[in-house]
């Protein structure tokens, strides 16, 4: 997420209130703070904006954590926490352009999965899917293999016949 001029309107991160803000534009950014570390010691965290990656899905998402421990939230989903009303109480997070990347609050709405599932298949987003990575250890290039149309046992047994994975000792 590029950061251009001003950063819009400042929330608490719901469940993260002390520690950390979203704003408006999805950038998230931690609070100042004194934390302990693992020995006990205090020291002073500065306030500043975290980066986000994307994630193999093309979601952006951004590390959290609290009382030592880190979870990965999505900036869609954030935003729609804390700047939407859901007085449906619904589940997902839709983006309307299809764009997994364009977290506007105008571009975001709460969705059932029926209502997710349903505007993906019109805007063509099914046809899509999440691939996961497998990486070619002698040349370095990476493979994809569609996550919806192999199943575990047969990606398994990809790696494990590879002539670049063989000297890799694992059980299956």
């Amino acid at each position: 997420m590029q950061m251009n001029g001003a950063i819009g309107m400042w929330k608490p991160v719901k469940g993260f209130q002390n520690l950390y803000e979203i704003s408006s534009d999805g950038f998230v950014r931690g609070k100042a703070r004194v934390v302990k570390t693992c020995k006990n010691v205090s020291r002073k965290v500065k306030s500043k904006i975290l980066k986000s990656r994307l994630n193999n899905c093309g979601y952006e998402e951004v590390r959290l954590s609290k009382n030592g421990k880190t979870k990965t939230k999505f900036i869609h989903r954030l935003i729609a926490e804390n700047f939407i009303d859901n007085p449906d109480n619904k589940k997902e997070v839709n983006h309307k352009n299809g764009i997994k990347t364009d977290n506007s609050i105008e571009n975001l709405e709460w969705a059932t999965h029926q209502e997710n599932m349903k505007h993906a298949s019109i805007t063509g987003l099914l046809k899509k899917s999440c691939k996961k990575a497998v990486t070619n250890l002698k040349s370095y290039t990476t493979t994809t293999v569609p996550t919806f149309t192999k199943n575990l046992t047969a990606i398994l047994k990809y790696i494990k016949t590879s002539k670049y994975t063989r000297k890799l000792k694992f059980k299956v």
